[in-house]
């Protein structure tokens, strides 16, 4: 069987656009719904019923993205550990991982600062964005959070040769 190892980096590579592509959407989308919840609220001739679910559906929608972020980075998490399990891989392609992985976290804080940029400067955005405390977190730590998916996706890698 060959080595894959590539294409387990360009997965991990895929599911970072995928994750703060979702982050980055996630607070448009909840910026979108608080401004039509305030419109819904100030308008007279709305019924109470329409804005209590808008109210509680602005009060909400935070906080089901922000685990909604939290379950796709621990599922992609997941599914690059198991995947792992599967690639055959030579130790001698170990110096070829390092740089792909070095690739992978340049690419990483590049979209990080993406996020920081466009979202967290935006001044109608940042209030939306303050209430994802989750994804603020991990947005801001995103390097070292993309370092422990690949060590530990790399001790998977290696170990299992010798645990075979």
């Amino acid at each position: 069987m060959k080595n894959k190892k590539g294409n387990l980096v360009l997965d991990l590579g895929i599911f970072l656009f995928a994750i703060v592509g979702f982050v980055m959407i996630s607070v448009v989308i909840n910026n979108l719904v608080s401004e039509q919840n305030t419109e819904i609220q100030s308008d007279p001739e709305m019924s109470p019923e329409a804005k209590s679910v808008m109210s509680s559906t602005n009060s909400y929608m935070p906080k089901l993205l922000d685990g909604g972020f939290l379950f796709l980075l621990f599922g992609v998490w997941i599914w690059l550990i198991v995947s792992s399990l599967f690639i055959d891989s030579h130790p001698a392609f170990f110096i070829i991982g390092i740089i792909a992985m070095i690739l992978v976290c340049i690419l990483g804080m590049e979209l990080a600062n993406i996020y920081d940029e466009f979202i967290t400067q935006d001044p109608d955005l940042a209030t939306t964005s303050a209430q994802y405390t989750i994804t603020n977190f991990v947005i801001n730590h995103f390097l070292a959070t993309i370092i422990v998916i690949i060590t530990s996706v790399v001790i998977v890698l290696f170990a299992k040769n010798k645990l075979e």
